[in-house]
């Protein structure tokens, strides 16, 4: 039996839509017709502004309803304001998803100097909170909602060298879990996903389902 996916009215906030996997979320949003404002970074880091044109270019040619504007997830005034937009373009925000977050510095967890990892936090973990709380906000007015994030698995000896995104995405991932606790109502009708991404290890071989207390790919 097919799954059929329902969409209530309004849109949703793509942060970090020109990432491999957000990419393919505003694509995925497109086809099921919901109206998708997404956002990047700028500031020519990873190429973010050219790849956001292309992929606006792209679905809007195709006719779907779609936008692109530039948003750092670390500036309050600046997630308000893509918030607005999907509000005055769409009636509601009723989902928001993210993939974006800070480059990650690379190296053993006794190596990193303090304000390095001060400024990935603020640019991660910190950052998504700011999503997360600004879009808490307007559910709670329009009834409930839906927030998705996805993070790394990181696998084999990259674990080493990659403390800092370790530590901050578990902070990612702990908010999930206070979400689900039955104690605390962030609010009604609302639903929050963290969905580990796919991640290539050193050796580019794939890990799907990887288990890190049994180091067994399932």
């Amino acid at each position: 039996m097919p799954i059929t996916l329902t969409y209530p009215q309004g849109g949703a906030l793509m942060a970090g839509g020109t990432g491999s996997i957000g990419h393919g979320v505003v694509e995925g949003f497109c086809r099921a017709g919901v109206p998708v404002p997404f956002t990047y970074f700028g500031g020519n880091r990873r190429g973010s502004e050219e790849k956001a044109n292309v992929l606006l270019e792209k679905l809007t040619a195709s006719g779907y309803a779609v936008r692109a504007r530039r948003m750092d997830m670390r500036d309050p005034a600046d997630i308000k304001a893509a918030l607005d937009e999907v509000e005055a373009w769409t009636g509601r925000v009723y989902t928001v998803a993210t993939t974006a977050g800070a480059p990650v510095p690379f190296a053993k967890t006794g190596d990193y100097a303090p304000e390095t990892l001060e400024d990935f936090f603020a640019g991660d973990g910190v950052a998504y909170f700011k999503v997360f709380r600004g879009a808490i906000q307007r559910m709670r007015k329009s009834g409930g909602g839906s927030i998705t994030c996805t993070t790394t698995i990181d696998v084999g000896k990259l674990a080493l060298y990659n403390g800092a995104s370790g530590m901050s995405k578990g902070a990612v991932g702990f908010k999930r879990l206070l979400a689900r606790l039955k104690n605390i109502k962030i609010v009604e009708g609302s639903d929050i996903n963290y969905q580990p991404s796919l991640m290539f290890n050193t050796i580019g071989s794939l890990q799907i389902g990887f288990d890190p207390a049994s180091r067994v790919v399932t």
